[in-house]
Formats: C-alpha cells, sequence, structure tokens
C-alpha cells in the first residue's frame, strides 16, 4: 500500500471521532487550546500505529484509548 492510499485511509477513519475526541480533551483539560493539543497529539500516534490497527475494530475506543494515554 502507498503511503498516500494509507494516509488516505486513516484520514476517512478518523474523520468522524474528530469532534468527539475535541470534547472529550475539553473535559479533560478544560481549555480549548489544550484540547486541540491533545486531539493533535492522538492524531499523531494513531497514526504512527496505523499499520497495527485491524480494520473492523473499534476506532473509536483505539482513539479514545489513544487520547485517555497521551
Amino acid at each position: 500500500m502507498s503511503e498516500n492510499d494509507r494516509r488516505t485511509r486513516f484520514e476517512a477513519l478518523i474523520a468522524p471521532y474528530l469532534r468527539p475526541l475535541h470534547g472529550m480533551g475539553l473535559r479533560l483539560t478544560r481549555s480549548a487550546d489544550d484540547a486541540a493539543d491533545l486531539v493533535q497529539e492522538t492524531c499523531l500516534r494513531s497514526y504512527r500505529t496505523f499499520d497495527n490497527f485491524v480494520p473492523g475494530t473499534n476506532a473509536k475506543a483505539w482513539l479514545f484509548t489513544i487520547l485517555h494515554s497521551v
């Protein structure tokens, strides 16, 4: 799979969860700037490990687990 295909698949997977991730980030940090940073770091870490993600499993749980660990 090309890097472009990988990025496209990743973006399609996380797009529906960006708003909920930001909402959880706001609840955890109580700061819009910190929440944005938290979501950005979550996206970066999930992209780095995207090859380990098994398609068809719970993407939302995977992303929120990463968010909480950040």
